[in-house]
């Protein structure tokens, strides 16, 4: 009988039932205010607790599409970035365990116009653990 997945509300995350405490998830976006004329680069961060180091997973960012090894994502402000070297590990490519904390550089092209000046929130991510 296949397990029943369980929807946690914040940080949002996709976990199968487990005798431990499940794994934790936050993310953080430095990203200086965007003015269309300049674009702006900053750093996405993304810290997974897992609290037993055997525990497997992937980082999957619904709506994001992969461009090369990095990644298109749509902020929740409708800027537009691209997340270098993000498409495997947030991409739900990879596979990990244990406690990580990623980073990756943020770019955000100039020529935007009709996104709103200013701070931009980020979406989250969904944590999906997998089978030993």
């Amino acid at each position: 009988m296949p397990l029943p997945l369980t929807l946690l509300a914040s940080p949002l995350a996709l976990l199968a039932p487990a005798a431990s405490d499940p794994c934790t998830l936050s993310t953080s976006l430095t990203l200086p205010n965007y003015q269309a004329l300049q674009g702006a680069q900053g750093e996405l961060r993304v810290q997974v607790n897992c609290p037993a180091p055997e525990r497997r997973y992937r980082l999957i960012w619904p709506g994001a599409v992969s461009s090369g090894t990095g990644l298109e994502l749509e902020l929740l402000g409708g800027l537009k970035v691209t997340v270098q070297g993000a498409a495997a590990d947030l991409g739900g490519l990879n596979v990990m365990s244990g406690p990580q904390t990623l980073r990756f550089a943020v770019q955000a092209a100039p020529g935007q116009w009709g996104v709103p000046r200013g701070e931009q929130r980020l979406g989250k991510p969904v944590l999906l653990e997998v089978g030993q």
